[in-house]
């Protein structure tokens, strides 16, 4: 062999030997390409399921400050029952009084509690307080405390007792009632 085909024949050994090491090259970066794109599938799928906890996350942050707003709107609609309970017997009280009208001439004493039980009702009706009404109604339990059985249509209220009230829609204190037996 001549110099010249010594050195074809190198040269070609070295072409075949860069291929094979290129081949190999591209055959670990094809590799290493794959690792990759399974490690950014990997994370891809990582970031929507951190963005879908988020996101749950978020709902329930809105639906427990919803729900705290709620209870806080209850407390402040019905932290007064206590007080307007306080007050119910005093009501009672003048609608007694005002029952017994005095026979004299004491007629400006008699507006006088009238304008003031007029007052205390207003105060109670602008609190969402109202009466719940009995006479002639079917006995509800869920209204009314049943306190006697008298002549009557049976289950219908014959007197009431005590009167009962609501506050914003829920009892704060049942009527005392009189229920006819059905004789």
């Amino acid at each position: 062999m001549t110099k010249k085909d010594k050195k074809q024949a190198e040269k070609k050994t070295s072409l075949f030997s860069k291929v094979k090491t290129a081949k190999k090259n591209h055959s670990k970066k094809n590799k290493a390409v794959l690792e990759l794109e399974k490690k950014v599938t990997a994370a891809e799928a990582q970031v929507e399921e951190l963005k879908d906890t988020c996101k749950r996350a978020v709902a329930d942050l809105q639906n427990f400050k919803r729900r705290t707003e709620e209870e806080q709107k209850k407390l402040i609609s019905f932290a007064n029952t206590n007080l307007v309970l306080e007050i119910l017997p005093i009501v009672d009280n003048f609608e007694r009084a005002m029952q017994h009208k005095p026979k004299d001439e004491s007629k400006e004493w008699f507006d006088g509690i009238s304008q003031i039980y007029k007052q205390f009702k207003g105060i109670l009706e602008k609190q969402g307080v109202e009466e719940i009404k009995s006479v002639g109604e079917k006995c509800d339990p869920n209204l009314h405390e049943a306190m006697l059985h008298c002549e009557g249509e049976s289950g219908i209220i014959v007197q009431e007792l005590e009167k009962g009230y609501t506050m914003k829609g829920k009892v704060i204190r049942p009527a005392k009632v009189s229920v006819g037996n059905g004789s």
